[in-house]
């Protein structure tokens, strides 16, 4: 054989085991039954360079919400569904053969397919969660309406998420019609236990709403949400007509198509008459009908998680809060530490005639003084805010040194004044809703926001959403005034201020005694967080639920890159243990956080991937700093050195991560400085302790031509000793740079060192503290450290919760 016949040969081999790997890696990814398949092929191709990889945060029913935002796109536009895919997606759509694998081919599919008008419900979801992605594999049902008959059409799906661009986008969509026989049929029957309890029959039934009035919102859009989740509970079909001010262009409510009265019979008006053949039936405004049925249905299924989180992003998507112009992008909460009590006085409008919803001020003067005198006692600083209209029967100066902001508005119900009340109105749901506490007037308009706000947890009480109603007249059960929460502040109408507040979370509750909530927490806290024995009691247990609880409520706001730092180097196994001891606790006191370990080159690729598997994000250092045991504790620095990385803190690998560092760490955060430093031991006394310092991207070094990497290398020639050299670089070449930019948490020396000052949370009776070193395996503590915690004075200068007793 020739030698140009050889390498033709060869060349055609290999195209052929290309051809072959791709479409294998198809079939892997498009089969549910061997998703794990897809694992391995992500795990060794990698979407994202190590180097830039990150740990995002997500957790399974985030994964399931991001369905949802999918789902939304639906009702759009085929635009808004292809945004919803990166750049280099691959569909393979349920009703086409070809594949799409780029926005303007994705986007065509769903011109087509968006003609049909589909809403997608889950049947069965099964969630993968991988480093840099997350995999979403089931069932769900599209209702599609076609030439007037509403068909539902069952298919297996596979999404497989990617981060790109700021967030969580479909990078491979595969759906695929049931090899079963019956795929699609008519909308006659239900597909689960759980629907043929919310539909009403074998009828193809669409509620039109076809009124929308020209004022504020509150009805306006009140009206379609009610209708939209009335419509999901008993399997019925919902839209607004077109032309509807607002409801398809900003909060997207779908649309009728044009020519819905001619594909379906109209049969009469919803809640006038019984629904007993398939049709339309228009909704003309009929409020006091709506509600009464409302009253009637399962509350869970009425305002169920799926739809509660799909009516937050419908609110909160709305492009208006993106225009810097617009009304809608102000944010009004000053304090970001304060609890934001955010109260709406309903009052334009509603004359004192109207005593349903005429509220008096008396009840809401000894409603916020309640609620600030409660959260004053509890340590917290209340910021209220009160929204309102500038016209109306009110004595605003009844609220003087009760309210801290009063935001009133002007009276706009004119065609013309429409765009601004709707940016108006838009800018108040957004604080109705991210609000602690929240007082929802009566109607409408604030309890629109309250539909998306989350419960309560079990701590702290918060987000707590209030709801007035009038003593002895059965208001606060009324169909008006039902909500998913059921709390309620009861006033007498005779006595305004004298007030009843009912159904309060036990953290709310006069009776509860601090015992009571530890242990409430105690036993609220998932068994899956980590917790060393040596750490765990009823105390670390509730600053755990209180470390959780604000993860749960900031992680979709929170935009920081923040890393926790380590060397890694030797032999000694306290040091390999106790990075792998520090992932495991790190989701428990530290969630939102990833771990970045520079360990050394001569360790096995088997150590490295068991600290992967763990979470860890695994960095080599550079050459000029391997040589030298001494040199491997300079390299947890550079990670001060990467743009990707806004926030990061110093630890050693042989501490424990706990609370009393995370809640320093928040203080710290919270404070605007640039660095941090830490000294919770005796022998803490010097500036900046080597794994005891954090500092945020761009605060040490002004000199554009310096960095931490040149400073250290700077440095070496300098040290004449291997132990304590990484400690003296910081004292001689950090400390300067940093001493008046940093926040120092100090337990004993804190009234000496610049801008210190002692912990936000007592210490255990155990004495662990920050930077405490622990043996392996048995997770202990040297005690010969720990016993000056326990036998020695404490400083009563840095002892903050004893000053707060005396004060």
């Amino acid at each position: 054989m020739s030698s140009r016949t050889k390498l033709l040969s060869l060349i055609i081999t290999l195209c052929f085991a290309c051809t072959s790997f791709l479409l294998s890696f198809r079939l892997l990814q498009s089969s549910p039954a061997i998703s794990w398949e897809l694992n391995k092929i992500y795990e060794y191709i990698p979407i994202q360079q190590t180097s830039q990889s990150l740990e995002y945060n997500i957790t399974k029913q985030d994964v399931q919400n991001l369905f949802l935002l999918w789902n939304d796109a639906l009702h759009k536009s085929p635009k808004a569904v292809a945004e919803r895919y990166t750049q280099d997606a691959v569909l393979l759509g349920t009703v086409s053969d070809a594949p799409r694998t780029n926005p303007q081919e994705i986007e065509n599919y769903f011109e087509t397919f968006l003609k049909m008008n589909p809403n997608c419900t889950i049947i069965e979801s099964h969630v993968t969660i991988g480093k840099d992605w997350c995999e979403d594999v089931g069932i769900y049902e599209f209702a599609l309406l076609r030439n007037g008959t509403k068909d539902i059409v069952r298919a297996r799906y596979t999404f497989v998420y990617v981060y790109q661009d700021g967030e969580w986008k479909i990078h491979h969509h595969h759906s695929s019609f049931m090899p079963e026989s019956s795929n699609v049929r008519q909308d006659n029957t239900a597909s689960t236990p759980q629907q043929q309890s919310l539909q009403s029959g074998p009828m193809n039934v669409t509620i039109v709403m076809t009124k929308a009035r020209r004022d504020r919102l509150g009805s306006n859009v009140g009206r379609p949400f009610n209708l939209m989740a009335y419509a999901q509970c008993k399997g019925y079909n919902f839209c607004v007509l077109e032309g509807r001010i607002g409801l398809g262009d900003v909060f997207h409510f779908p649309i009728c198509p044009s020519d819905i009265y001619d594909s379906q019979p109209t049969i009469g008006s919803m809640f006038e008459v019984n629904v007993t053949q398939s049709g339309i039936y228009n909704f003309h405004g009929n409020d006091n009908a709506m509600f009464q049925e409302l009253g009637m249905t399962d509350i869970q299924c009425l305002l169920s998680p799926q739809l509660r989180q799909r009516w937050r992003n419908m609110i909160l998507s709305a492009e208006a809060y993106q225009d810097e112009k617009s009304i809608a992008s102000q944010y009004l909460f000053q304090n970001k530490n304060a609890t934001k009590i955010v109260v709406h006085i309903r009052r334009g409008d509603v004359p004192k005639k109207r005593k349903a919803f005429f509220v008096k001020d008396e009840t809401y003067v000894e409603a916020i003084r309640h609620l600030r005198n409660k959260l004053i006692s509890k340590g917290r600083v209340p910021e209220v805010h009160i929204f309102s209209e500038e016209h109306g029967d009110t004595n605003w100066t009844a609220y003087d040194n009760l309210a801290d902001y009063i935001h009133l508005a002007p009276q706009m119900n004119q065609v013309e004044e429409q765009k601004s009340d709707m940016e108006l109105n838009l800018r108040d749901w957004r604080h109705f809703i991210e609000a602690d506490v929240l007082i929802a007037g009566p109607g409408m308009y604030s309890r629109i926001a309250s539909y998306a706000r989350d419960d309560p947890d079990e701590v702290t009480g918060l987000p707590l959403t209030l709801s007035p109603c009038r003593m002895g007249r059965n208001e606060c059960n009324s169909n008006m005034q039902r909500d998913f929460s059921e709390i309620y502040i009861a006033y007498d109408a005779n006595n305004p201020s004298h007030l009843e507040f009912l159904n309060l979370p036990s953290a709310w509750d006069e009776n509860a005694t601090k015992e009571n909530r530890i242990e409430a927490a105690s036993n609220s806290t998932e068994s899956s967080f980590y917790i060393l024995p040596y750490m765990d009691s009823p105390t670390e247990r509730e600053y755990i639920q209180r470390i959780q609880s604000t993860y749960m409520k900031q992680k979709h706001n929170q935009t920081e890159k923040r890393y926790i730092s380590m060397s890694l180097y030797g032999n000694d196994t306290k040091y390999v243990d106790g990075a792998i001891e520090n992932l495991k606790l790190q989701p428990t006191y530290f969630p939102g956080w990833t771990i970045r370990i520079y360990a050394s080159p001569s360790y096995p690729t088997k150590l490295l991937d068991r600290l992967k598997s763990y979470g860890a994000e695994v960095v080599q250092p550079p050459s000029f700093l391997v040589n030298g045991t001494f040199y491997a504790m300079f390299w947890r620095f550079l990670i001060h050195d990467d743009p990707h990385v806004d926030r990061w803190i110093s630890r050693d690998s042989d501490s424990r991560l706990n609370a009393r560092d995370y809640f320093a760490v928040e203080e710290w955060i919270e404070s605007g400085k640039g660095s941090h430093t830490v000294r919770d031991h005796p022998n803490h006394y010097i500036f900046v302790n080597g794994g005891l310092w954090g500092s945020t991207k761009g605060s040490i070094f002004s000199n554009g031509n310096t960095n931490m990497t040149n400073a250290i290398q700077s440095f070496l020639g300098k040290c004449d000793k291997e132990w304590g050299c990484d400690n003296w670089f910081l004292q001689e070449e950090i400390w300067p740079r940093i001493k008046n930019d940093q926040l120092g948490h100090d337990a004993f020396r804190c009234e000496k060192k610049p801008n210190s000052i002692g912990f936000p949370t007592p210490r255990d009776k155990n004495g662990q503290f920050v930077g405490q070193v622990f043996s392996v395996p048995d997770n202990q503590p040297r005690m010969k450290e720990t016993r000056p915690i326990l036998d020695g004075p404490v400083n009563p200068k840095c002892d903050r919760q004893r000053i707060e007793e005396q004060n």
